[in-house]
């Protein structure tokens, strides 16, 4: 990855999410990829690693402002590391289920 030194400031609205966030109410977002046939692992983490540039955000960490004054920024994360981030996990599908449609 990418050493970049820019950074940028969360909005107002951002910030305030943020510390509305707390334990047992987390504010985060989540997906579900579901695949016909199989798809190896560092295959589809290795995919996701290629689109990355497309999506600079997702290589940052949200770093609060000295001594608290002001507005938390967005830096890149010097230790991004995807597979922190991804998880493979396997069960069988119903795709009768409506939750599948």
């Amino acid at each position: 990855m990418q050493n970049h030194q820019q950074s940028d400031r969360l909005s107002w609205g951002d910030t305030v999410f943020l510390h509305l966030e707390r334990e047992g109410m987390p504010l985060n977002v989540a997906s579900v990829c579901v695949f016909e046939g199989e798809i190896g692992f560092e295959d589809y983490v290795q995919f996701i690693e290629s689109k990355l540039p497309l999506l600079p955000r997702y290589l940052k960490r949200v770093v609060p402002a000295p001594f608290g004054l002001g507005l938390p920024s967005w830096e890149y994360d010097p230790d991004f590391d995807l597979r922190r981030h991804v998880a493979a996990a396997a069960r069988p599908i119903d795709y009768a289920d409506s939750r599948f449609r």
